[in-house]
């Protein structure tokens, strides 16, 4: 019964989102750092809860064109080197103080592309992704997430917790934006979240990375390396640690 139910939310998705292209990009680092060691950043391309990281020479290729920094908690972008490697890419930070910090990344490059047949159009694709990563204690400073597009936590929290709700936001050139986020916990459940007077709001229920996704249509036609499009098509993840 679970996974007739899993099913129909699988295709329910694919409806909603006209997922000839589902995948996304996602950020995979540790929680807590420390001061003057080094850490390690994972991106993938792909789609979390389906387990799905594609591999370099196939379909990783898509994400190529990937800018990724750092926001430390003082404001300062910390632009980081991407090492393509087997499904993914990698990075290395080490941060110099205590406080909140965002890792970010943006992929503006992707060809055009031609989805009609996915009723979403000839489009540009584009991608953007967050996550926070606390070091020290106390954190008196904090980074602020500062993408063109993003899922933002509305009350800033180093620990979230299992069946605790988690109210987030949708920003668009720092504006609320109106439109629906998935939801995606460690064991593949999924859950679609629509606003409330601007609010996002879900419940996790068990401990672990949940990745939270949503997709906005940007009605603006133009030319992107010699190819017309009729819009652009961003997305945009925040990943999330329950513990």
């Amino acid at each position: 019964m679970k996974q007739i139910k899993r099913l129909l939310i699988l295709f329910l998705i694919t409806l909603f989102y006209n997922t000839a292209s589902a995948h996304y990009i996602w950020i995979e680092a540790a929680e807590k750092w420390a001061i003057g060691k080094p850490g390690s950043i994972t991106i993938y391309y792909g789609e979390y809860a389906e387990g799905a990281r594609e591999e370099a020479g196939k379909r990783l290729e898509e994400a190529n064109g990937l800018s990724a920094w750092i926001v430390t908690p003082d404001g300062e972008k910390i632009k980081l080197a991407l090492q393509k490697m087997s499904n993914h890419f990698l990075a290395q930070y080490t941060p110099r103080q205590a406080g909140k910090f965002e890792i970010e990344l943006t992929n503006l490059v992707r060809e055009v592309v031609d989805w009609t047949q996915y009723d979403i159009g000839i489009v540009q694709p584009t991608y953007y992704a967050h996550k926070p990563f606390y070091v020290g204690s106390g954190n008196e400073k904090a980074a602020k997430p500062s993408l063109k597009f993003q899922i933002v936590p509305i009350e800033e929290r180093e620990t979230y917790s299992v069946n605790k709700p988690i109210d987030l936001k949708l920003l668009y050139e720092g504006k609320n934006l109106k439109g629906k986020l998935m939801v995606y916990a460690p064991n593949t459940w999924m859950k679609e979240v629509e606003s409330k007077d601007g609010v996002y709001t879900f419940t996790p229920f068990e401990k672990g990375m949940y990745i939270v996704e949503s997709i906005y249509k940007e009605k603006a036609s133009g030319t992107f390396k010699g190819k017309a499009y009729e819009a652009i098509r961003h997305r945009t993840t925040l990943t999330l640690t329950v513990q």
